[in-house]
């Protein structure tokens, strides 16, 4: 039985000291809730997003009503259906953010949330 122990408590050692190095360099920046609004029936809200060099961000979950939610052209949230795989990491670069209505009659309010973390050498 000692056997078993031992070799169990050095697995558990390395599986948590190997996680633990897999994301060393990155450090916990802030939170953001972004929402992207439409003011009128049928509409399209296009936002651009800059994530500058040393940063990148986890998108951890989207939310709203009346419409989809993209990411450069794909769709990360549609109010009438889902769930959608989450997180979405999104490293430094230029990211296209659009809020699409379902239909003519809706008015999109979509939002998402996510950390931003500073990349540390």
């Amino acid at each position: 039985m000692r056997p078993f122990k031992l070799i169990s408590m050095g697995l558990i050692f390395l599986l948590f000291s190997h996680s633990t190095m897999a994301q060393s360099n990155l450090v916990f920046n802030s939170v953001k809730f972004i929402t992207l609004t439409c003011v009128s029936n049928g509409c399209s809200l296009d936002t651009t997003i800059v994530i500058p060099a040393g940063k990148t961000w986890k998108i951890e979950s989207a939310a709203g009503e009346g419409g989809k939610l993209k990411l450069n052209g794909m769709i990360i949230h549609y109010s009438s259906s889902g769930p959608y795989h989450f997180p979405i990491w999104l490293p430094e670069g230029i990211y296209q953010f659009r809020a699409e209505s379902n239909s003519s009659f809706d008015i999109p309010k979509l939002s998402f949330s996510l950390l931003e973390f500073n990349i540390t050498p």
